[in-house]
Order: C-alpha cells, then structure tokens, then sequence
C-alpha cells in the first residue's frame, strides 16, 4: 500500500519534489498527504501536494531543494576502428592484456536502449543486458523500495529476443536513441561486460515551468537521477562485480564547483571500491551561455546612490543579454565567491529600468516592464548552503526581443583589502544561462566566455569529467565543455575522441 500511495505522488503533477538534505528520520515514509524516498541516511526526497503551497521560488523554499534539471548531451554514434585506436582501447583489448570488460558492468541513465541491436547480444544469441528500469513503464513491476516505473531482468528480455512479439513482453524502448548510442559506444570498448540500464522518466510540468523550459524541450529531474544512481550503485553489492556509472546528461543550473547534490551523491559513490562514474562534460564551450566578470582591474568610478537605497557603489560592470525572437523565457544565475557581494539591476532593450535590488538575503524582488511586457523576478541568496557563496537567480517571462542588460554593483561595504582582491573567486563572478536545447540558439551572452562551460555533474570532484577532442588532428572539439571548475579545481579530468564517430562504416557526416 506504501508503494501505491508513493507511485501515485511520484508521478502527479499535483505534487511537487523536494530534496531532503539533511537526516531525515525513517518513520512514515508514506502518508495520504505525502512520500519520502531515501537515497541514503542524510539525502532523501519529499513528494508533498502543492496545493496550499506557495509556488516554487528560493524565497519559499531552499535553493538545493528544488530538483535540477538536465538535458541530454554528447549523443554520441556507434564507435568506429579510428577512434578505439586513437584511445588505445584495442592495445589493450588484445593479448597479452585482453582487457575487454568480463564480470564488469556498464551503468547508464539515459533514454533507454533499444534490447534487439546486435551490439547488445553474445555470439549465442542472449542478451548482454542484465537489467532495465524503465521509470516510464506504470504496468509492471518496479525495483523494490523505488515504487514507480518497471523492472525487466535479462530473462524477461531473452524471452523477449526469442518471441516473434518481443514488445509485448518487453515494451520497453529507447525512441530517442542518445542511451542506446551511448550504450554501443561503452560495450564496444568492453564487447564482455554487461549492461544496466535506466530509462529515465521527463521532468514533471511545474518544474519545466518554475526553469521556463522551452516547450518541447527533453528535461530529466535531478530527483530521477538521484534514484537511478542508487539503483545502479546497489548491482556492485549484490553482483559483488566492479561497475561503470556512465552519465551523458548535464546542466548549467549550479556553482559548477561539484557542491551540488547530484554532484556530491555522485562523488560518494566514485568514491567507493570498485565503482568508477563518468561524466560528459558537455557541448557549452561554443554556446555562449557563460559570462566571466570581475571588478579586480577595472577602474574606480562613482555611482551615485539615486534611489535611496544606501548602496552607494564604486565599482560597476554591465552584463549584455541578447535574446531571440520568441524566446517564452529562461533563468540566468550569478555566482560570486564568498566573502564577497554584488547586487543587481536590470534594463530592458527599451531603456525601461529595474534599478539596483537591494540586499536582504532570503528576498525577491518582481518588477513588470510595461513597454516590453515582461516580468522579472530577482532573487537573492547571500550564503548558498552547497558552497557558501553568493547566488542571485534572475527570472525572465516573455522576454520581448534585444539586448537586456543586467548591471552588477561591486558592494563596497565588504571593506576587503587589495591583496584579497587577487585571490580566486574574490571580486569574480560568473553567470550561466540555460544549457542547449532549453532556450532558443539566439538567446547568449554577447560578451560570452568559454571557460568553466563544462556541465553538471562533471564537475563532481571524484568521478571522471570528459571532455572530446577531434582525433583527427588532435585538437578539442571547439564545442566541448571546458574547465577549470568555478573553485578553480582541475576539470575535465581528459578527454576523448568524440568528433566524427561513425556507424557501421557509413561516412561522417556531422560532428558530435
């Protein structure tokens, strides 16, 4: 009855998700009014009714508690000769090595997989796919303790290989096609390991709403990630095998400092024996969906204090946003390393003003443009709990067309001295607009940097963050995310071979 009551709330979307945290005690994990899973012991998530709840913002509730959300990317094609040579795979796949993946297990959250390719079948016919869970699938079983979704076995899916119905026994299918290439690419680097997959369910609607997701748009809840990780985890304690989490999913929602809860789950588990994760680093590195600003070796000049706010400022940068035709809305976030503070104001392309926010930590602050007919909403957080530094979210709802302009106040009051103002993080800051596929190609920054553009999770400090490079003449692939992490650690731990992969010996046609 547990499991009925948490499916049904798991998939409303008359309830919304929160991450838990923090110790979160284990009685009542399942009411008539809510459910709560656990990840582990201080992580867990709460399913509770919106109705009767303020809607979702950090005034109302914590940053980290609102799911993260993620889109695919790196969808790679099936692993061509050229490029397991340039990684040095086949030297080690042949003797005296003969490296190629027995009693080991790839794990991915994805898409799903398509069950009938080739590439996943032994020379006997049975399948290499040991389990699939399938979060979209209502009708069958689920894993135990995960109440939603359906669990096929490699004996359901062998069963299905040997049917002339397969689907009937097996629904299961990868539509999109990114979780079964990502698939090919791992098992033809390890043709003798096994496969684990877990299809991931889309975000709900409230959250694609609350990120102004564009519509249409594939976005996977940092929620579903949290518990397809666990699942795949717990295949090394009960198959005692070593196992491959592989994840090509990312986002520039976050510090990009690997303080974000995916990325610290994701960290204690490559932490573990005999587990490895890794991570795409992304396509940002060409989007323009990242600004590098600071206040270090800009000249002093005066603001003036003009409508009373008592935040006289001394120092002062302009942002410059340009946005496309049609753009419904998106979310910027600014991040500037502690102990520092910077405050905000926004211009419309009309020269309509949203003057400097002032600082109350915890406040948000709605501005309507009339001229334009777009709403902004400004939100501070002083002190992220993740990292400690500062955030401000800035909301933009039917953004008219142009260049909006954000202008960022150095707070003189921090009383910082001139050799502080040289160490990392003090007087930078950073601001990311939504990954690819979540606002149009026409919305970036005009003054975009490339650095820091790899997504989360591959930030997280322990797994693996990998970035691609053109084999063909050893140089990076010009849309690969790149490092260092906002925290200055060194990301992406390497890279591969990514650019101009091809299938079955067909001609390239396009990089990936």
């Amino acid at each position: 009855m547990a499991d009925d009551n948490c499916k049904e709330k798991i998939l409303s979307e008359d309830y919304y998700d929160i991450i838990m945290n923090y110790l979160v005690p284990r009685e009542g994990e399942a009411t008539d009014y809510y459910c709560l899973k656990y990840v582990e012991e201080r992580l867990g998530i709460l399913y509770i009714p919106s109705k009767g709840l303020p809607p979702l913002s950090l005034n109302e509730y914590n940053y980290r508690l609102i799911p993260k959300l993620y889109a695919l990317v790196q969808a790679g094609e099936e692993q061509y000769y050229r490029s397991l040579n340039a990684s040095n795979i086949l030297a080690v796949q042949n003797p005296p090595l003969d490296l190629k993946g027995r009693d080991c297990l790839l794990c991915f959250m994805d898409t799903g997989i398509d069950y009938m390719d080739d590439a996943f079948r032994f020379s006997d016919g049975t399948t290499k796919i040991l389990s699939i869970w399938d979060q979209t699938i209502q009708e069958g079983e689920a894993p135990e303790g995960y109440s939603y979704g359906t669990q096929y076995s490699s004996e359901d899916i062998n069963r299905a290989l040997e049917s002339d119905s397969p689907y009937t026994i097996v629904p299961s299918r990868d539509e999109n096609g990114h979780g079964t290439m990502m698939a090919k690419l791992a098992i033809a680097a390890a043709p003798n390991a096994k496969i684990v997959m877990v299809k991931l369910k889309e975000a709900k609607q409230n959250l694609k709403d609350f990120y102004i997701i564009r519509e249409g748009a594939l976005a996977y809840s940092e929620t579903d990630m949290l518990l397809a990780a666990k699942y795949l985890d717990s295949f090394a304690i009960e198959y005692r095998r070593p196992i491959v989490i592989c994840i090509g999913l990312g986002t520039n929602m976050g510090d990009h400092s690997g303080h974000s809860v995916l990325d610290m789950y994701l960290n204690q588990i490559a932490e573990k024996r005999s587990r490895a994760v890794v991570i795409a680093a992304g396509n940002e590195g060409n989007a323009r969906h990242h600004y590098y600003g600071d206040f270090v070796n800009q000249s002093k000049f005066s603001i003036p204090d003009l409508y009373g706010t008592g935040q006289g400022c001394n120092y002062y940068n302009e942002v410059e946003i340009k946005v496309g035709e049609g753009e419904n809305g998106f979310i910027t976030e600014l991040w500037v390393g502690k102990p520092n503070i910077v405050t905000v104001s926004v211009r419309s392309p009309g020269g309509e003003l949203l003057p400097r926010v002032p600082i109350l930590n915890g406040s948000s602050d709605a501005y309507h443009f009339i001229y334009e007919n777009t709403d902004v909403q400004v939100e501070y957080r002083l002190i992220e709990e993740g990292i400690g530094d500062e955030l401000i979210f800035i909301r933009f709802v039917n953004p008219s067309p142009g260049i909006w302009t954000i202008g960022v106040y150095r707070n003189d009051n921090a009383g910082y001295s001139t050799e502080n103002n040289m160490v990392w993080g003090t007087w930078i800051y950073h601001m990311w607009l939504p990954i690819t596929g979540f606002i149009s190609e026409d919305t970036y920054f005009l003054e975009s940097n490339p650095t820091v553009t790899i997504t989360e999770p591959s930030t997280a400090e322990s797994p693996m963050g990998v970035a691609t490079y053109n084999d063909l003449n050893n140089s990076l692939y010009i849309n690969s995310g790149r490092g260092y992490t906002m925290n200055r650690q060194i990301k992406p731990d390497f890279v591969a071979p990514g650019v101009c992969v091809i299938i079955g010996g067909k001609v390239c046609a396009k990089e990936r």
